[in-house]
């Protein structure tokens, strides 16, 4: 059963072949309303573009080279380079042309036009045959290219020096001699081998670039069979040859260098995704790791916190107490001023280690929750910095998971410490808003703000401050948006789904 291309492939073929008896047919018809004053314009358009083809396989070989080392695509790429240079030498000597004009024009076009056709369908052949690649070395592809453009100079040299010895292949108003039909028959039977064998390798592999191939290679050998037909230089069989010629040379280009230009992007975009994928396994284990360091900071936070809590903080209260004690016996008035003068000292101490212990890990956030956490740390942030702060409730007041209530904590914290370091505010506005789905956390404050977008676009190494809470905040999956206008103040915003 064909498939869809195979059918398409079908018809491609089935309707060149019919074209080409139709021509045979209609060539009187045809011919009757040909105009051969347009014919060497259009000879070298048809010609420009197989040239181009040509040069296209060529650069792409040479070019991409470093990358592959592959013997067989510079082998591909050297066969077209000496049929681009062969037939853009046959455009350039064509009757009519400014170029390499004399008497025997039409014998050195003629022969520069069969040399390319020579080197075309045995390369071909060549290059189909020796699937086997392998990788050569950069100096062993600069000898392949340069022994290609002597023997083509040779060969152009010859053909434009000597073609007076050769045999004469076209006779103007006769048409082609027997040699050329011959060589044309030669050629025609190279191709239609190389056909048997690219098809062949197709029931083998069912590559599409084949099938391709093989299509383009009708067309070519349609056009050799019209090249034996033509009776004069700017005969319609001529310009039709040309014509199968173009139409071959665009499946070769379709089927041949088509396929290796879009391995480039495929590989590109291959490696883009890889770079993709790398970075979002980076992304990923960089959150993974940030997420260990902030537990294990939350952690022994909480350790230090309850040791200076539990062991320092008692035993400077068990120290005050017997301080206290030994003031009460009512011993001499100077014991006493400097036991008083030791309880104001352990007095002072407790307190700085209530502080500490408070801002490693403040007991309320695990025993009462966010809400009062919060409403402590602001009453302390008052006192010792001036500030005010509003503290705005919405919705519902809910516990939330551990791991929420500590990173939220944590990022309020920070905004807070933030403010009162650069924002030279008086008022701060807390809003904590439970959505159905998510908890929202706004820390506004109205004070000389900055600017966000050269903030962002800074080269110079940005604080540690913003970049932490925007790692806590993705860490549950949510997000931290930061809103900024000089002499206005600062808006910070977090969401986490809940």
């Amino acid at each position: 059963m064909l498939n869809k291309f195979e059918i398409r492939t079908c018809i491609i073929v089935i309707v060149a072949l019919f074209a080409f008896v139709l021509t045979r047919v209609l060539h009187i018809t045809i011919s009757s309303i040909y105009d051969p004053s347009y014919y060497l314009i259009s000879h070298t358009m048809f010609e420009l573009f197989s040239i181009f083809v040509s040069y296209s396989i060529f650069f792409h070989g040479w070019l991409t080279f470093q990358h592959t080392h592959s013997s067989q695509k510079l082998n591909l790429s050297l066969i077209f380079f000496a049929v681009g240079s062969i037939d853009l030498l046959h455009t350039l000597s064509y009757k009519g042309m400014p170029f390499f004009q004399s008497d025997n024009t039409l014998q050195v076009a003629t022969w520069f036009w069969i040399t390319g056709r020579l080197i075309e369908s045995i390369g071909m052949g060549y290059y189909i045959v020796k699937q086997k690649d392998e990788e050569i070395t950069e100096k062993w592809k600069n000898t392949k290219i340069g022994i290609t453009i002597l023997l083509v100079l040779l060969l152009i040299f010859s053909i434009l020096k000597y073609e007076g010895h050769f045999p004469v292949l076209v006779k103007e108003g006769a048409g082609v001699t027997n040699t050329k039909i011959i060589i044309e028959y030669i050629i025609s039977m190279i191709h239609f081998t190389t056909l048997v064998i690219i098809f062949r390798q197709y029931l083998v592999n069912r590559n599409r670039n084949d099938l391709t191939t093989f299509t383009g290679i009708i067309f070519i050998l349609i056009a050799e069979l019209v090249f034996t037909l033509y009776r004069n230089v700017y005969d319609i069989d001529n310009l039709l040859g040309h014509i199968f010629k173009v139409l071959g040379y665009f499946y070769l280009f379709r089927g041949i260098f088509f396929p290796q230009f879009r391995a480039i992007f495929e590989d590109k975009e291959k490696a883009e995704l890889e770079r993709q994928f790398a970075e979002e396994k980076l992304k990923e284990q960089e959150s993974k790791v940030t997420s260990s360091i902030l537990l294990a900071q939350e952690e022994e936070r909480m350790r230090v916190s309850q040791h200076l809590h539990d062991g320092v903080g008692q035993s400077l209260y068990n120290i005050l107490a017997s301080l206290k004690v030994l003031k009460q016996l009512g011993v001499d008035d100077r014991i006493v001023h400097q036991l008083k003068h030791l309880e104001e000292l352990t007095s002072q101490s407790m307190d700085e280690v209530k502080s500490i212990a408070f801002q490693l890990r403040p007991n309320s956030l695990d025993n009462l929750g966010l809400f009062s956490a919060i409403r402590i740390h602001i009453q302390r942030y008052e006192s010792k910095f001036g500030i005010r702060v509003e503290l705005e409730f919405s919705g519902k007041k809910q516990r939330y998971s551990p791991e929420i209530e500590t990173e939220l904590y944590r990022i309020f914290q920070e905004a807070l410490n933030n403010a009162a370091k650069y924002a030279e505010t008086e008022k701060i506005i807390v809003r904590i808003i439970n959505n159905i789905n998510s908890v929202e956390l706004q820390i506004i404050d109205e004070g000389k703000g900055f600017n966000i977008h050269e903030y962002n676009d800074s080269k110079w190494q940005k604080g540690i401050g913003l970049y932490s809470m925007k790692e806590r905040a993705s860490l549950l999956k949510g997000t931290l948006e930061i809103e900024s206008i000089e002499n206005v103040g600062t808006k910070i915003k977090v969401v986490i789904p809940i």
